[in-house]
């Protein structure tokens, strides 16, 4: 008398943007009888190149459930690094919504300081910097400097400049539809959190420093530059 054929544990096979950890695809499956041999296949994605994996791309289905992670990079990326530098505008510069993507309405003025957060090498020789949740700067008529507020003796509020106080004023953030700008501890200083577009915020304290970027503090207190902030 033959025993009944038993199921072994699934195996979960991801495909996976290494540089932001989203799926390109949604995660597949594999099912099959316990001891059958099973294959994981680096599949092949328009613009994407293989990077590595981690798990067993074959092996035989067991009584424990199995992973396996499939990395990718965009074809047109040579690396991506987190960083935390200034970048000086000798000319006004432009603001892309991507990697070689849209130009948005939003440009810089030519003598800004600005800070960068990620850097990406392109295959083309190219290096663009990311200065806010899907903004990005071509590395062009710009130079690496150092943190121009370092030297700046805070208060201990941890304000860098001086802040004037207009009661509650009741704004909301206007930026790209479906974006997140990044909200700070204190101008230039640590992100603490994001906020999408058309959120709405109250302002309780405004400031415009010598480089004319005017930063609101918010109620929570917290900061956000005054460029992404429509006031009611």
């Amino acid at each position: 008398m033959s025993e009944n054929p038993v199921l072994g544990m699934p195996v979960w096979a991801y495909y996976i943007n290494i540089d932001d950890q989203s799926n390109i695809v949604a995660p597949q499956l594999l099912k099959g009888l316990y001891g059958q041999h099973y294959v994981v296949y680096k599949t092949e994605f328009d613009n994407f190149r293989f990077i590595k994996a981690e798990g067993d791309l074959t092996g035989t289905f067991e009584d424990q459930p199995g992973s396996v992670q499939l990395f990718y990079r965009k074809a047109n990326w040579a690396e991506m690094e987190d960083v935390d530098m200034y970048l000086h505008l000798k000319d006004n510069t432009v603001i892309y919504d991507g990697i070689e993507g849209l130009k948005t309405p939003s440009s810089l003025p030519e003598g800004m300081t600005i800070r960068a957060f990620k850097r990406v090498a392109t295959t083309n020789g190219e290096f663009w910097y990311e200065i806010s949740p899907n903004q990005w700067v071509l590395y062009k008529d710009m130079e690496i400097t150092k943190n121009p507020f370092e030297h700046i003796e805070l208060s201990p509020s941890g304000q860098q400049l001086k802040f004037d106080p207009v009661g509650e004023v009741p704004a909301q953030i206007d930026y790209i539809p479906g974006k997140k700008i990044k909200v700070y501890e204190k101008p230039y200083g640590k992100i603490t959190n994001e906020l999408e577009d058309g959120t709405e915020v109250t302002v309780i304290a405004t400031s415009t420093g010598d480089d004319g970027v005017t930063w609101y503090k918010i109620k929570g207190d917290e900061f956000i530059n005054g460029t992404y902030v429509k006031l009611k």
